[in-house]
This record gives structure tokens, C-alpha cells and sequence, in this order.
């Protein structure tokens, strides 16, 4: 069951960072996810790409 979670978080952080690549570093954007109308914010850093938050 613990794997089921897993991948399933996976999966999703794999949804909303997919297509989306850091262009240059220390740098933010957001886009929009219209199936779930989420608006998902990331950091580009050296070490890269994180989803600061899904609101």
C-alpha cells in the first residue's frame, strides 16, 4: 500500500512539472493547470527545479 502512495505522489509531482523545464537559474514562474484549475509556482536553483505550492 505504501507504494501505491508513493507512486501516486509521484505521478502527480511528475502532472504539474512535466513539459516545464528551468530555462535559467534562481528564476520563478507559475502556469495553470486547467483540468484541476490549479495554479502551480516553481524555483528554478542550480540544484533545480522545485513546485513551491499548488493553490
Amino acid at each position: 500500500m505504501k507504494t501505491l502512495v508513493l507512486f501516486c505522489q509521484l505521478v502527480f509531482l511528475l502532472k504539474y512539472t512535466y513539459g516545464y523545464s528551468c530555462l535559467e537559474s534562481d528564476t520563478s514562474y507559475y502556469h495553470v493547470d486547467e483540468s484541476s484549475n490549479c495554479t502551480v509556482y516553481h524555483h528554478c536553483s542550480p540544484s533545480g527545479m522545485t513546485t513551491l505550492t499548488c493553490s
